[in-house]
Parts: C-alpha cells; sequence; structure tokens
C-alpha cells in the first residue's frame, strides 16, 4: 500500500506458504510470491510517543529557567555587602607621588573572588596581543600626524567607537558614529573643533598610562584640552573595587598634566552602565548558569560608579588645570528617583556603548564644555 513504507522484499518460488496479500486479502496459488517486509506504523507511533514523554519534561524545565532569568531582571538588585568604600580624601592630590595603591582594602570588587584588578599606579600593556599591539601602532602614527587637534580623546572602545571600529576591525553597530565625530571635530566637515580619537577597546586605566607614555601623545602634539573616559573596564572586566579605580583614573590625569602642562585636562566621569535587561542601573542580574567564571552574581555597578565620579568631582574642582564632565544624556527620565534611573535601548542599546543617536547628544554637550574652557583659556 501506498502508505507503508518498504524497506526489502524478495521473489520466492510459487508456494502456498508465501504469498502476497492484496486488498481483501486474497491471493493467487502456483504463481511467484513475493514478501514484503515494513516497519509496523504502531511500532513508530509507540517510540514517538516515548520520545515526546522524554521531551516534555525538558522543555518545560528550559522555559521554567528562562522565566526565572527574565523576572529575575525585575526584582533582582546586585549582592553588593556594603556601599562602596573609600578610604581616602583624593581631593587634595597634587602629584603622582601622592598616589598609594598597596594599602587600598579591598582591592577587588567588594571582595569579589574572581577579581584580576591591576596595580593602579603602574603601568600595562597588552603587546602580547597583536590586534591590541596594531591598534596602539596606528593610534601613534595618527597622533604624529595630527599635531593640529584641539582636543585630544583617551579612553577604551567607547573612545575607539568615534572611528567606528573596534580593535581596529570595522564594528558594523556603530558604523554611523564617524559621521558623528566628523560634524563635531571636523573643521572641514563643519565641527568648531579638530579632534583626535586615541582608544582601545577593552582597555583599563593601566593600559592608556602605558599608551601615554609609549608614544601616543608625542612632544609635538599639543592640543588645549584631552578629554579622559577611562574606568568602565576596570570594574566590569577585572573587578576592582571602587578606590582601586578612582587612584588609577587620577594616576592618568596627573601623568597628562606632567607631560602637557598648557593643556586643560577633562575627566568625563564613567557612563552609566547596567547588567539589568531592562536598562535599571540600580539593579542587577542573577548570573547566568552556564557562565561559571562570572561572579556568583551580575551586581548593580551603580552606587560605586557613582562613588568615584564624585570623588573624581572634588579632585578636579581642587586640582589646578582638571575639568569635571558628567552626562546623563543616556537616561529614559534624567530626573527619575534612583532606583527607577533606566538606561534608553536607543541611546546605550547593550547599556554600556552608546549608539550614533547616543553619540550625537552626548557629542552635543561634550562641544558646549569645550566652548567654556576655551574661552575660558582666552581669558587667561
Amino acid at each position: 500500500r501506498e502508505h507503508q513504507t518498504v524497506d526489502t522484499f524478495a521473489l520466492l518460488p510459487p508456494s502456498r506458504d508465501h504469498h502476497l496479500r492484496l486488498r481483501g486479502g486474497n491471493y493467487s496459488p502456483g504463481l511467484p510470491t513475493v514478501v514484503i517486509d515494513h516497519h509496523n506504523d504502531k511500532s513508530r507511533k509507540s517510540r514517538w510517543a516515548c520520545f515526546k514523554r522524554f521531551l516534555k519534561p525538558i522543555l518545560v524545565i528550559l522555559g521554567m529557567i528562562l522565566l526565572v532569568d527574565i523576572v529575575s531582571d525585575y526584582f533582582f538588585v546586585g549582592s553588593n555587602p556594603a556601599p562602596p568604600i573609600i578610604q581616602r580624601d583624593y581631593s587634595q592630590i597634587n602629584s603622582i607621588q601622592d598616589l598609594q595603591s598597596g594599602d587600598v582594602e579591598p582591592k577587588c570588587f567588594h571582595k569579589q573572588s574572581t577579581c584580576k584588578c591591576l596595580n593602579p599606579i603602574e603601568p600595562a600593556d597588552h603587546l602580547d596581543n597583536p590586534q591590541w599591539a596594531r591598534v596602539h601602532h596606528f593610534n601613534k602614527e595618527n597622533a604624529q600626524a595630527r599635531l593640529d587637534a584641539d582636543v585630544v580623546f583617551f579612553g577604551d572602545s567607547i573612545t575607539e567607537a568615534w572611528l567606528g571600529t573596534s580593535w581596529g576591525r570595522i564594528n558594523a553597530k556603530v558604523h554611523l558614529v564617524p559621521q558623528v565625530f566628523e560634524s563635531y571635530f571636523s573643521v572641514e566637515q563643519g565641527g568648531e573643533f579638530e579632534g583626535l580619537a586615541l582608544g582601545i577597546a577593552g582597555d583599563l586605566s593601566p593600559n592608556v598610562l602605558w599608551r601615554i607614555q609609549n608614544g601616543e601623545l608625542p612632544d609635538a602634539l599639543e592640543p588645549q584640552v584631552i578629554w579622559l573616559l577611562i574606568g568602565t573596564n576596570d570594574f566590569g572586566n577585572t573587578w576592582c573595587s571602587a578606590e582601586t579605580v578612582l587612584i588609577g583614573i587620577i594616576r592618568v590625569v596627573e601623568e597628562l598634566l606632567q607631560r602637557k602642562p598648557a593643556a586643560t585636562i577633562v575627566v568625563n566621569g564613567i557612563l552609566p552602565r547596567t547588567y539589568n535587561r531592562q536598562g535599571y542601573v540600580a539593579r542587577g542580574r542573577s548570573r547566568k548558569w552556564w557562565k561559571s567564571k562570572a561572579p556568583p552574581s551580575m551586581p548593580s555597578l551603580w552606587d560605586d560608579i557613582e562613588a568615584v565620579n564624585e570623588e573624581l568631582k572634588n579632585y578636579a574642582n581642587s586640582r589646578e588645570r582638571v575639568e569635571y564632565f558628567e552626562t546623563r544624556a543616556f537616561f529614559v527620565d534624567r530626573l527619575a528617583p534612583e532606583e527607577n534611573l533606566q538606561l534608553d535601548g536607543k541611546l546605550m542599546p547593550d547599556f554600556l556603548h552608546p549608539s550614533a543617536e547616543g553619540y550625537r547628544l552626548w557629542g552635543q554637550e561634550i562641544v558646549d564644555k569645550l566652548k567654556m574652557i576655551m574661552s575660558k583659556q582666552d581669558l587667561d
């Protein structure tokens, strides 16, 4: 029959013992007989039913895990055992020699066991990574070729994205950002200033310090302003404590002040970020079960970011030639209470890196700040 699946058949001599069953059960004795073997439909259905019995609970369990993961984003608020501790008063730092890191406790983010925090005082390279080394070499050449820059931007992936790249490779997620950068920081394209972006994705404060000391800020390059944004990876990649992150940022600023005595250094406060899938900065996220190397939870970093930014503001207010800048452009409602502060997915899609529109809003604020600084320089 057409619905049967035939596996094998054989032509046998005439026999009453072997016959071909036709419709109605008739057969023809004395003729050669075809014996047909086929799968039993009932057996197939039985195996499929058995498989479904095993499959159903597995799907239910996976669905429950996904549901718990989604719901936890709304209610999980992190596992910070205490507010961030910053022991010293960094508003009185006046030189590199004033900085210490050996006695900082805790060194790691709320005593996270996975901390790989570097010494924030000492420079550190990534020359063992060919891509990092290649971007560093590109930055050095670019710095030598752009001696007319009014403002130089140093930082990590957020700074490198001004060029539309990540580790020197075109990044499709930010392919429109270079147009935004040129509209603000290329006089030829209608911008008010000449800008130079020197960022490398994934960089920590000690990495930026090393790059400054090794060719990315040549003597012939004399910008009026150096804009620094660094520190988010010191939290999220190596899980440093707030005080360790703060020391690393101030260490870079002091290096810039020493190398460029005529420039104003702008410290951009660490941008808001979150692991929470809905973008709430004061809420964390429980650890993914397949990420065994992650901390016990993906906590909210907001209290620590706020603590570092507040200390940077105090430091800048008392340190000559240092300005502090902070943006709240990436929030849905900038005036919302802290527990409801939510990042706008259109301006920061992954809740860490701005979109082209996010860069546009932030860039306009940078331009406004630069105008204030340079008008003050003209008066001086």
